[in-house]
């Protein structure tokens, strides 16, 4: 095992750092990544793994095989946000700008209309853990093939004081077209270091590594 790995269970969540997103490719009979850049902190995240059923194959009225059970085939995520910009928002949903004219001028619009066809994406997220002993460790963990829903918007106003929200997005993830189909991976163990686990989500996405002084 790597020195920079800690393989225990014994730690709690204690907050996730950045959402990756890439675009999803197959082709040739290999998955590609590509776009890719990380785009907001992730604040919550909650999933619900659909598992599938037995499947029975059949030959003269026999079972020759059967496959399904425990696997888990889709999950259904939600992440709440620290928030989503226009460009997010558009990237995610795979939303082109249009343009209306408004009072004689030309402005560019976000449309949700019957033109979104939301894309297939990589995502990527790390979870930020403490350890009994205090340590800090962290968990990378990749969606390799999903697809985002419209958001929603929910807006409290009471006067003059404002109630800020945690905005929301929710997404089905699959089986990626890899061999075996996965849905999800994820480190084995621990690490030490935000580094490392950034490295392991960027190396699945094809995320390249930002120069100095660049975001994402």
């Amino acid at each position: 095992m790597d020195n920079n790995t800690i393989n225990t269970q014994d730690s709690t969540v204690i907050g996730l750092r950045g959402f990756y997103m890439a675009k999803y490719g197959f082709e040739n009979s290999d998955v590609r990544y590509t776009d890719g850049g990380v785009f907001f902190d992730a604040v919550s995240f909650q999933n619900e793994p659909q598992v599938g059923e037995v499947q029975k194959f059949y030959v003269n009225n026999v079972v020759k095989y059967q496959a399904g059970g425990d696997r888990i085939n889709s999950e259904n995520l939600t992440f709440g946000t620290d928030g989503l910009s226009q460009f997010t928002t558009m990237y995610m949903l795979g939303i082109e700008p249009k343009q209306r004219n408004i009072d004689g001028n030309i402005v560019e619009t976000i449309e949700f209309d019957d033109d979104i066809q939301a894309p297939y994406l990589g995502i990527g997220y790390i979870e930020t853990n403490i350890a009994v002993d205090g340590s800090t460790t962290y968990k990378p963990v990749v969606y390799l093939k999903a697809r985002f829903n419209v958001t929603g918007q929910t807006i409290n106003t009471k006067g003059e004081n404002y109630e800020w929200q945690t905005k929301s997005v929710t997404a089905s993830a699959i089986g990626s077209d890899e061999a075996k189909r996965p849905v999800r991976v994820e480190s084995a163990s621990m690490l030490a270091t935000f580094e490392e686990a950034d490295a392991f989500v960027r190396s699945i996405l094809a995320i390249p590594m930002p120069t100095p002084g660049q975001i994402g």
